[in-house]
C-alpha cells in the first residue's frame, strides 16, 4: 500500500489566487489566425498565449515571456531557413516559457527558465540547447538523427544550467555511415536531475556514453533505465547518484540511494484531481511545496536545486511512504476561467539527515 493523500482545493485556490497574473491575451497561428509563429509573437505581449493548429512553420526567435502550445498532434516547427527556435529571456523576475504540445526541429534557450510538455525534438541534426538557463521537460522525446557523414550533436546539451526530467525519452543519435553514436545528453557545469526516464545511445551501432558531464556537473537519476554499447559505466560527471535505476553497463563504483521520484500521470487540469506519485525509502515523510512559476536556488540545507520561488511558494501537505517507498498525493484542481492556463509546479522534500533531497519539478500548465 501507498500513502495516498487528498488536499483540499481551498490549498491551491490560495496559491493560484496569490500569483497575481494579468489576464492572458490569446493569439490564433494557422486557419483563421496568423499564418506564422513569429507573426503572433510580434503582435503578443509577456504573459500572453499563443495556440497553434496542425500545420508546418517555420522557426522564431524572441524575448518575451510567452506560452506556445499545439491545438492539436501535427504542429511542426522547422526545418526552414531558420534551424533553430530560439528563446533569450534575460534574467528578470518573469522571463519564463512554456512550451506545450509541440515538434520541434531544434530548440536553443539562454538565461531563459523555460518548460516544455509533450514537446518532441527528433529531426536530422536537431537537438535542445541550454545556456545559464533552467529548463523543467516533462513527457518530451529527444531523439536527433545524425545527418548522413556529419553525424549530430548530443540530444541535450546544458551549459551552466539546471536540468530537470520526468516520464521523458532522451537517446542520442545513431551513428552515420563510418562514424560513431552520439551522447544523449552534454552536461557542462550543469545539473541534472531526472525521474521515470529512458535514456540510451544505439547500442547496435557502436558505443558512447548516454550522459557526458565534466567534472561540475552533477547527475541524479531516479526509477530510470540507462543502456548504452559503450564497455564502461554509461553516465559519466563529477558526481553521479542513482535510485531505482538499471544501467547497462553497471556503473558499480556509483553510488546509489536517496534519490526522490516522481511520476506525474497527467497534467493538471481546471476542476479535476491532480495526482503525483513519489517514491522515496520506505515509511519517511515526504513535504510537498506548490507555486506559480519556476526558480532555481541552492540552498544549504538541500542536496539539489530548489525550483521554486522561496518568497511565492506553499507548503502544500505531508506525505508518508508506504513500506514500498510510494506515496501518492493529490490535490483538487480548482475549476474556472482564472485557474486554466496557469502554472502549477510541486517539488517533494526528504530526508532524515542533512542535506535533505528535492525531487524533480512536476506539474505545468493547468488545461
Amino acid at each position: 500500500m501507498d500513502a495516498r493523500v487528498d488536499w483540499d482545493r481551498a490549498v491551491l485556490a490560495a496559491v493560484l489566487s496569490g500569483a497575481g497574473l494579468a489576464a492572458q491575451a490569446t493569439h490564433l497561428v494557422g486557419p483563421g489566425g496568423h499564418a506564422q509563429i513569429y507573426d503572433a509573437i510580434a503582435v503578443a505581449s509577456d504573459g500572453d498565449v499563443i495556440l497553434v493548429q496542425p500545420g508546418n512553420y517555420v522557426g522564431f526567435i524572441t524575448q518575451k515571456s510567452l506560452t506556445i502550445r499545439g491545438t492539436a498532434p501535427g504542429v511542426n516547427i522547422g526545418p526552414g531557413p531558420l534551424q533553430h527556435s530560439m528563446f533569450n529571456l534575460g534574467s528578470g523576475p518573469n522571463h519564463e516559457v512554456q512550451l506545450v504540445d509541440l515538434r520541434f526541429h531544434a530548440l536553443l534557450f539562454a538565461q531563459a527558465r523555460a518548460s516544455l510538455d509533450g514537446v518532441t525534438i527528433d529531426s536530422l541534426g536537431g537537438n535542445l540547447l541550454l545556456f545559464n538557463s533552467v529548463a523543467v521537460l516533462q513527457d518530451c522525446v529527444v531523439h536527433p538523427q545524425s545527418v548522413p557523414i556529419l553525424g549530430s550533436s548530443p540530444g541535450i546539451q546544458a551549459h551552466n544550467s539546471t536540468l530537470t526530467l520526468i516520464d521523458s525519452r532522451v537517446h542520442g543519435a545513431s551513428a552515420p555511415t563510418g562514424g560513431y553514436p552520439v551522447t544523449a545528453i552534454s552536461l557542462a557545469n550543469s545539473k541534472l536531475l531526472g525521474s521515470g526516464l529512458d535514456l540510451a545511445t544505439d547500442a547496435s551501432n557502436g558505443s558512447a556514453l548516454v550522459v557526458d558531464g565534466d567534472a561540475a556537473s552533477t547527475v541524479w537519476l531516479a526509477d530510470s533505465t540507462v543502456q548504452s554499447g559503450w564497455w564502461m559505466c554509461p553516465v559519466n560527471a563529477g558526481s553521479v547518484r542513482f535510485e531505482r535505476t538499471t544501467v547497462t553497463p553497471s556503473c558499480p563504483s556509483a553510488p546509489t540511494g536517496n534519490v526522490i521520484g516522481v511520476h506525474r500521470p497527467a497534467p493538471p487540469q481546471a476542476g479535476a484531481p491532480f495526482v503525483l506519485e513519489f517514491r522515496f525509502d520506505p515509511n519517511q515523510v515526504l513535504g510537498v511545496q506548490c507555486a506559480w512559476a519556476i526558480a532555481a536556488t541552492t540552498p544549504p540545507l538541500l542536496e539539489q536545486s530548489l525550483l521554486l520561488p522561496t518568497a511565492q511558494s506553499f507548503a502544500v501537505g505531508l506525505l508518508f511512504t508506504g513500506p514500498n517507498g510510494l506515496a501518492t498525493g493529490t490535490w483538487s484542481v480548482p475549476a474556472g476561467p482564472h485557474f486554466a492556463g496557469q502554472q502549477l509546479w510541486f517539488q517533494a522534500f526528504g530526508g532524515t539527515t542533512f542535506p535533505l533531497q528535492a525531487s524533480a519539478l512536476a506539474g505545468g500548465i493547468v488545461r
